[in-house]
């Protein structure tokens, strides 16, 4: 018997024993003592939903995080399914360094963690705050989510004050407008956001149904034959000096910057917050609209404090891209090289696989026209594989429903242009796994089960 299962039937008791003192039920459906190909030791313990009463109370990040040291420092995480998941086998040590093993569409891959890569969906990752000293990463953080947005058919809106983190993307063509590159162009910048979200806003107001996210909008017009609107990321690099500059915490800009975190949301607006220092006041009116915190090295105590990850002042100086997060523990983050950012000046990389290719380039030479039917004969889809595929190209403004052609889905101009550039060289896998609330690879869950108990 592995000596980890002896130590999965104490954690059933700590976990029940703490459950009882805080009067929630412990009330189990089943516990399950799993291991992965990777020889890590899970325990799964499943709540009887039945039973349970108050949910949101078993799945309190407070609640989690005092497990975690009831069960004497083990990472545990919540399930969305309802279950607890805690790892009883030793974390593997994070690398040095991770190079991006290529983008995949829908994610946004972070890096790596002791137990395996970290990707996130777009809403999962929320908005984000970001800290760290010159040479600690964040620079190179900040580029990784641009790449990751441009390649997921999005825009950007960009402030780089330093003019050092984001120039490689001057001339792209996912720029909403031009990077601004002083305070006062910053504080214009954030305007043209609330204006872009104010824009939306009459138009989820005008669409059939009254949606009330991006994604709502956008299927709902790809339906009618509509235009979608795509998903803008806004970095805000230096932004702690840009607030002092434009009248401090309670100037317009901070102001706005905050306004811009609770209205870009639903309109597909995606805010990063990034400085070298933060202070209390300066994320005073941020912290509730930011989602994720991810620290690299800091240079104090009070900056670690005012992000919310105190030990992040205690990481080493010698490591770059190592980061303490908020919700996610310790991550290498990925290093994207810079070459693979932009190709020809600024142009981005064609980023199809050959597969999707080859089918845009011979409806591009025919009559345009990429229909579920095309899809099915020419590429051996499924129904169901094809009318999602189109779906999803059409929210990348890849195909969109042409009224003279049938009211057919057809390859759009912007499609046309990636095609006259060459694919993006493979740098790796482009597999990647999922980890809802923080819980091990879905992967991990569908091996046989060792034992039961």
């Amino acid at each position: 018997m592995n000596s980890f299962f002896e130590d999965a039937q104490t954690v059933v008791n700590l976990l029940s024993g703490y459950l009882a003192r805080k009067r929630l039920n412990p009330a189990f459906s089943w516990c399950k003592y799993v291991e992965t190909p990777e020889k890590d030791a899970w325990l799964l313990v499943m709540l009887d939903l039945h039973r349970v009463q108050n949910l949101v109370a078993y799945r309190s990040q407070e609640l989690v995080k005092d497990l975690r040291t009831v069960t004497r420092g083990r990472p545990v995480f919540w399930l969305e399914a309802g279950a607890y998941a805690v790892l009883l086998s030793p974390l593997r040590k994070l690398p040095r360094e991770a190079p991006f093993p290529g983008s995949k569409r829908g994610l946004v891959k972070v890096g790596l963690r002791k137990r395996g890569e970290l990707a996130l969906s777009w809403s999962s990752l929320g908005h984000v705050m970001v800290a760290g000293m010159t040479g600690s990463g964040k620079s190179a953080f900040l580029r990784l989510l641009a790449y990751q947005m441009v390649q997921d058919g999005g825009q950007l809106l960009a402030a780089d004050i330093d003019k050092v983190t984001l120039p490689m993307f001057e001339r792209h063509p996912a720029l909403f407008m031009p990077i601004a590159e002083t305070e006062q162009a910053a504080g214009e910048l954030v305007e043209r956001a609330l204006g872009e979200c104010e824009h939306r806003s009459v138009l989820y107001k005008a669409m059939e149904g009254y949606p009330e996210t991006l994604e709502e909008y956008n299927q709902t017009a790809i339906r009618l034959g509509l235009s979608t609107l795509p998903p803008i990321l806004v970095i805000l690099d230096e932004f702690s000096a840009t607030v002092e500059a434009l009248g401090g915490a309670r100037g317009t800009f901070a102001s706005n910057a905050a306004q811009l975190g609770w209205r870009g949301r639903k309109f597909g607006l995606r805010v990063v917050y990034a400085a070298q220092d933060f202070s209390k006041d300066t994320v005073g009116k941020i912290r509730d609209q930011v989602k994720t915190v991810v620290s690299f090295k800091v240079k104090s105590a009070e900056t670690a404090r005012a992000v919310g990850v105190e030990a992040a002042i205690n990481l080493p100086a010698d490591h770059p891209g190592l980061a303490l997060t908020n919700l996610y523990g310790y991550v290498q983050t990925y290093y994207l090289d810079k070459a693979l950012i932009v190709a020809e000046g600024g142009i981005p990389q064609n980023p199809l696989t050959n597969a999707e290719q080859e089918l845009f380039t011979r409806a591009w030479h025919s009559d345009r026209k990429l229909s579920r039917s095309r899809l099915v004969e020419w590429g051996g889809m499924s129904e169901w594989t094809a009318r999602s595929t189109l779906v999803m190209w059409a929210n990348r403004g890849w195909v969109e429903k042409d009224a003279g052609n049938d009211n057919s889905f057809c390859v759009t101009r912007k499609m046309g242009l990636l095609l006259s550039r060459p694919p993006t060289a493979p740098t790796g896998s482009s597999q990647s796994s999922t980890y809802p609330s923080g819980s091990p690879a879905a992967s991990s869950l569908l091996q046989p089960v060792q034992t039961h108990f």
